[in-house]
């Protein structure tokens, strides 16, 4: 059963992946008739999500800069590797009301620790390497929408610089960070779903 469950849980990627295999393939029959502006468009949109990366690690990884919110989340991947999966704490945005903290995220950075990354850092890159490759999916989407190439690339620009996705960061947000990164794979695996129309890929979307 655990084995299924994270199955249907990394269904969202396994879309985002295959969105990724069938560009790469584009890519690989450039001789043989794919239109160059298209390829064009799929480079750009590569440049823009790996900018964007660059433009996060940059600020999350100076050396005076400290997330609000590093302490808590130190704390909770340090309680992870303890045993802790459900972590809860009063919280300011609802009136000092109890906040569930799933483990989720944390336990997607663990194995950075194995990379000698001291925890601090690790949270802080990242959080923003997800959500710079985020953006990335959601010029997938625009495509996969029948959008035309200049909208799926102004599409992936806003998604890259809209201050409040850099406001997460600051704050160091990291359940609403990796919410909002998986939601174009979330939109990508039930369009999928829908067009497909197969049971197993609406359940696992």
């Amino acid at each position: 059963m655990l084995s299924a469950l994270i199955r249907a849980l990394l269904m969202p990627c396994d879309a985002l992946v295959s969105e990724i295999v069938a560009l790469r393939r584009e890519l690989a029959v450039l001789k043989c008739g794919v239109p160059r502006g298209t390829i064009r468009t799929r480079d750009c949109l590569w440049c823009v999500a790996l900018l964007a990366c660059a433009l996060r690690l940059a600020g999350s990884l100076y050396p005076l800069f400290s997330a609000y919110d590093i302490r808590l989340n130190v704390g909770r991947l340090l309680g992870l590797l303890g045993g802790i999966l459900v972590d809860t704490n009063e919280s300011f945005e609802f009136r000092g009301g109890t906040a569930i903290y799933p483990a989720g995220p944390y336990l997607a950075l663990v194995p950075g620790l194995l990379l000698g990354l001291a925890p601090a850092p690790l949270v802080q890159a990242g959080i923003a390497l997800l959500d710079g490759l985020s953006v990335l999916a959601t010029g997938l989407l625009a495509r996969r929408l029948g959008l035309a190439p200049r909208a799926a690339l102004i599409a992936t620009l806003v998604a890259a610089i809209v201050p409040i996705g850099l406001t997460s960061l600051y704050y160091g947000h990291t359940a609403q960070i990796f919410g909002q990164a998986l939601m174009p794979p979330l939109a990508l695996a039930l369009l999928r779903a829908y067009q497909r129309n197969r049971w197993r890929d609406w359940l696992a979307a």
